[in-house]
């Protein structure tokens, strides 16, 4: 079930993440360049380790953490959505608001299922093909 619930995911997160992308202009920066001249495989690397490391810590451990110390469900939302879009500042402001519509998601998704695999592998998929993919067919 993991896996079809990562797809739903992805499906949303990329709509919403490409339409942002869209009407931002992002991944026209010098951030953005930057990035694309990295090689394949550590480009892969870095998406790969995104998906995973990053829903472990600031959906899985970060939220549940800020629960058990007594903080309210809001703060424990909030603290860990703001940080993990503010991560996001080298890529500008625009990258910013980028992963904080994706965050809001995957947050909204993983207090609703509870299922960190499946936001694992829906972040995972929406970085690997939005940064992936597109080097593969260039």
């Amino acid at each position: 079930m993991s896996i079809l619930w990562g797809l739903v995911v992805a499906v949303v997160s990329a709509a919403v993440v490409g339409g942002l992308a869209y009407l931002t202009g992002y991944g026209h920066g010098p951030g953005s360049a930057a990035f694309e001249k990295l090689p394949l495989w550590l480009i892969t690397l870095i998406v790969c380790r995104a998906g995973v490391v990053e829903e472990l810590f600031y959906r899985g451990y970060a939220i549940e953490r800020l629960r058990m110390i007594g903080l309210g469900r809001f703060w424990s939302v909030t603290i860990p959505l703001v940080v993990f879009s503010l991560g996001h500042w080298s890529g500008g402001a625009a990258n910013i608001l980028i992963a904080l519509a994706a965050g809001i998601i995957l947050t909204g998704f993983y207090l609703w299922r509870r299922d960190l695999v499946a936001n694992m592998i829906g972040h995972g998929l929406v970085d690997f093909v939005a940064n992936v993919v597109p080097k593969l067919f260039s």
